[in-house]
């Protein structure tokens, strides 16, 4: 039994909300943590010279929201299709 804000948390189903919701904001606090290291973290890695590390890292920032814009309509489809119904 969890207890937030003076309410009973006893569904299963509001419980694995509250994991999924906890577990979206860790993920993003870690890759808010990562983003300001990267550039440091190319150059140093792989020897690279300034202007590689930047384009490394803009690359790198870039593709995970090219790559979460292009697969959003078929994970959208899939949770249409295997989702919860009303």
């Amino acid at each position: 039994m969890i207890k937030i804000a003076h309410k009973k948390i006893e569904n299963k189903s509001d419980k694995l909300f509250i994991l999924m919701i906890v577990s979206i904001f860790v993920s993003a606090v870690a890759g808010g943590a990562v983003n300001p290291f990267l550039p440091l973290f190319i150059k140093n890695t792989l020897h690279a010279s300034s202007n590689l590390s930047n384009w490394a890292t803009s690359l790198c920032v870039s593709l995970t929201y090219l790559i979460g814009a292009i697969l959003s309509p078929f994970l959208g489809r899939l949770a249409d299709k295997y989702g919860a119904k009303p």
